[in-house]
């Protein structure tokens, strides 16, 4: 069920599914240790079943702390960087019809530390998607990722289980294993636009064709 309603909200130029070379470098920064692990464990278990080629993999939880420049020589080193949003209010600062990522304080973690970690990817021409953790309203803040999707499930590994499926399912989709299947419940408000809808109910993208899905 976690991999039917798996949401691919944006792929530009087939930004996914990710292919991996042998030893490649895989950066996963998620806001909390639980989430990172959970990213982790379902890559290497790719791997361990030969889905995919073995890949070094470095996590960094992100809850409460401001972009710094080791972060930006972690992105660097990358080849793959997956990060995770768990945005429970959408509050950025706007000015004049942009999100200002001049703000770095860490009591805004939750929006600026994924945005800059986007931006830094972008102009450092990593291969970057956006995964969205919690409710899927927080994509909007990620207007300018070229890959997004929503999991709907943010609970990762912890105590030694996978504590819900839907991290798990997400990586899955990010590395090809499995097809997204699923639309938005909701329609998505611009942040920037606050008056007009960033995705509407029932929008999906079709991983393959990259048209939106047909239900």
């Amino acid at each position: 069920m976690a991999e039917d309603a798996i949401t691919l909200l944006k792929n530009e130029n087939k930004t996914l599914p990710f292919k991996p070379k042998k030893n490649d470098k895989v950066l996963i920064l998620a806001p909390f240790d639980d989430q990172v692990e959970s990213m982790s464990r379902s890559i290497s278990e790719l791997a361990d079943k030969k889905k995919i080629k073995k890949v070094q993999i470095t996590g960094m939880s992100f809850s409460g702390k401001s972009f710094t420049d080791q972060v930006a020589r972690l992105i660097d080193e990358s080849d793959f960087v997956i990060t995770g949003s768990y945005i429970v209010k959408n509050d950025p600062a706007v000015n004049d019809g942009v999100i200002d990522d001049s703000i770095q304080d860490s009591s805004k973690w939750a929006t600026a530390f994924p945005r800059a970690v986007m931006n830094h990817a972008k102009k450092k021409d990593k291969e970057f998607v956006l995964m969205s953790l919690r409710n899927p309203y927080d994509v909007a803040n990620f207007e300018e990722a070229k890959a997004v999707l929503a999991v709907y499930g943010f609970k990762g590994y912890s105590n030694g289980r996978y504590r819900q499926p839907n991290i798990p399912a997400g990586i899955s989709t990010i590395f090809g294993k499995s097809k997204p299947k699923g639309t938005l419940p909701v329609d998505i408000p611009s942040v920037t636009k606050p008056n007009e809808s960033l995705y509407e109910f029932g929008y999906g993208l079709d991983i393959k064709s990259g048209r939106p899905i047909k239900k």
